[in-house]
């Protein structure tokens, strides 16, 4: 879905790719799942795609109720925050295979 959103974002992210990690970093851990889960879907908003997004969404709602507190007391948030950096000026970039690459 990335591999469709990046070209349709603006240079400066102005298309779906404007959502800034660094607002997570005062969050609680507790709050990683549904914050990880915002930063995407921003950025997966602008291949412009609403039921495909809809499903992954559901998806996600259905998984992360159980491994959301596990998943974020294991990895903490400096290597998440880390990869949503770099995931973010990638997508900026329009570096679209490195993107995909990130997962």
């Amino acid at each position: 879905m990335i591999a469709v959103a990046i070209p349709a974002m603006g240079r400066d992210g102005s298309r779906g790719g404007n959502e800034d990690p660094a607002c997570y970093d005062a969050e609680p851990i507790r709050r990683n799942g549904h914050l990880n889960w915002k930063f995407h879907a921003t950025l997966y908003a602008a291949c412009n795609r609403p039921h495909l997004l809809a499903m992954i969404e559901a998806n996600y709602g259905h998984v992360s109720r159980f491994t959301r507190a596990l998943v974020s007391q294991a990895t903490g948030k400096e290597r998440p925050q880390r990869e949503h950096y770099r995931l973010l000026e990638l997508c900026r970039d329009g570096e679209i295979k490195k993107a995909v690459g990130c997962w």
